[in-house]
């Protein structure tokens, strides 16, 4: 008995050695690699940070720069550049009044496509510590409304949650709790959104007193950049998703769908249709609530102009003669971000309601 025990002490022995020296190995790889390849471009003044920390440290800032990507620090300078020049954006689309009626082509082919599933609903979840006070019962009855849709048409549209890391798994808590709001599971898709890192006026990252580097999340940017990503476009078509509805926790995106917006999207062929409030003068605020063509987030590899670039609707509805158009009207405040995509928009409208 004690040549047993003798022999489990030396086995455990060797083992707690090869995973020390396995360690120590690891150790050296990592001073390695993040003293030379790990460091991106433009970011020299990492490696001086890196020497000067301790080694639990160390490996938070590796640990961070193994998940940033050039494209994702391209990506938040760009953001930087343009943020100032957003609240001052305002571009001229066609709008109409709402009238409550609906039929020919258009609703034809919306009704196709509620029937054949391919249509998707997105919702960017504020940014916020978890579901904000509401959005709960929002959420209850916007689940509703898909649901309905699933009962009338036959189907089951697939509906995109895009949140933040932090806020993720009490939203996923949240759906769980309420079953699912008796939605099919496999058709409520939960998206992480990136984070982007801070950078100073040089462009550089970075970095908190714990070794971390300092990132923040954008919920309309990361949605806006997952859409265009390669992996959702590849989902996007293998689920045979073609228009993307965009509907914010408020009260405009109850009635989903809007099938008088919905119409008017497919008669247009609009690659973009937006829900507007009238505010007097000054022109229309949008209410966030978004019908979108998946062509629109997949024509171009850049997801965000640079701040130079003048963004504008390259070309109108052409030949659109009706006594329910109001003419061209700026469109400000786009809530969710989607003016960002506005310029690639060959077709854009705006439905006005009476408020």
């Amino acid at each position: 008995q004690r040549g047993n025990e003798k022999a489990e002490v030396l086995a455990m022995r060797k083992h707690l050695l090869d995973a020390l020296g396995a360690l120590r190995h690891l150790k050296e790889k990592n001073g390695k690699f993040t003293s030379s390849s790990l460091i991106p471009a433009g970011q020299g003044h990492l490696r001086r940070i890196w020497e000067r920390l301790p080694e639990v440290k160390r490996r938070n800032l590796s640990d961070g720069l193994l998940a940033l990507s050039p494209k994702t620090i391209e990506l938040a300078a760009s953001l930087e550049g343009t943020a100032e020049s957003e609240p001052g954006k305002a571009y001229r689309v066609p709008v109409l009044r709402r009238t409550g009626r609906t039929g020919g082509h258009g609703l034809a082919e919306a009704e196709k496509a509620l029937a054949r599933g391919t249509v998707g609903a997105v919702t960017i979840m504020p940014e916020a510590s978890g579901p904000p006070d509401g959005a709960g019962a929002m959420l209850r009855r916007l689940a509703g409304s898909l649901r309905d849709v699933s009962l009338r048409y036959g189907t089951a549209l697939y509906w995109y949650l895009f949140s933040a890391a932090a806020d993720l798994p009490r939203l996923k808590s949240l759906f769980r709790a309420e079953e699912y709001y008796f939605l099919d599971p496999s058709r409520i898709v939960f998206v992480r959104e990136p984070l982007f890192p801070y950078l100073d006026g040089e462009k550089r990252l970075l970095v908190r007193a714990d070794g971390r580097i300092a990132s923040y999340s954008s919920g309309c940017a990361g949605a806006l950049l997952l859409l265009t990503s390669r992996f959702l476009q590849r989902t996007f078509e293998e689920r045979r998703i073609e228009t993307l509805c965009f509907l914010p926790l408020n009260r405009f995106s109850l009635r989903f769908p809007d099938i008088e917006m919905l119409s008017l999207h497919f008669e247009r062929g609009a690659d973009l249709s937006l829900l507007c409030l009238s505010r007097g003068k000054e022109g229309f605020s949008t209410t966030g609530n978004y019908i979108a063509g998946r062509s629109l987030f997949s024509s171009s590899p850049r997801p965000f102009p640079a701040a130079r670039e003048e963004l504008g609707i390259k070309a109108l509805i052409p030949g659109v003669q009706s006594t329910e158009e109001i003419g061209e009207f700026p469109v400000r405040k786009i809530s969710s971000g989607l003016y960002r995509f506005i310029g690639r928009a060959e077709r854009a409208w705006a439905l006005a309601e009476e408020s």
